[in-house]
């Protein structure tokens, strides 16, 4: 009997495997991502044709400006069956980083990428933003993943 079960357990991983390996179920986070540094949670937001979490943006906006850790995490459904996820990061010294999960968007590097950040500047600063993105990031640059 306990051969069975395992057996059936060993099949299960399989197919999970293969499941995530195709893109079809979500590929867990990289240690780095997992481990990172927890910072107060603004909230998070499915972006869906350009509607954004209005509220959870100003969290993340005011925390840059008040020189306080925040994080908001943000996924774009682009279509279907592609998706974004980036975590929009800010730290009390002003770092700005951006960690971006693309393993769900066959198109583009399907691959986790980390940037940092140089501005954030809020829509009020910068033309022909929509109010409801609340702020742009600006001046990123990739760095290695740790």
């Amino acid at each position: 009997m306990g051969g069975s079960s395992t057996r059936r357990g060993g099949g299960l991983a399989l197919a999970g495997l293969l499941l995530a390996a195709c893109g079809m179920i979500p590929s867990a986070q990289p240690q780095w991502v997992a481990n990172r540094k927890p910072l107060p949670a603004c909230g998070e937001e499915t972006v869906v044709r350009g509607d954004t979490n209005v509220e959870a943006r100003e969290c993340l906006y005011q925390a840059f400006l008040d020189g306080e850790d925040a994080e908001l995490i943000s996924t774009e459904a682009i279509t279907e069956g592609r998706r974004i996820t980036r975590y929009m990061r800010v730290h009390e010294n002003g770092t700005i980083e951006i960690f971006t999960d693309a393993t769900g968007d066959p198109l583009g590097s399907g691959d986790w990428e980390r940037e940092t950040c140089g501005q954030l500047l809020g829509a009020e600063e910068v033309r022909d933003v929509w109010i409801e993105e609340v702020f742009i990031i600006l001046d990123c640059e990739d760095q290695p993943i740790p």
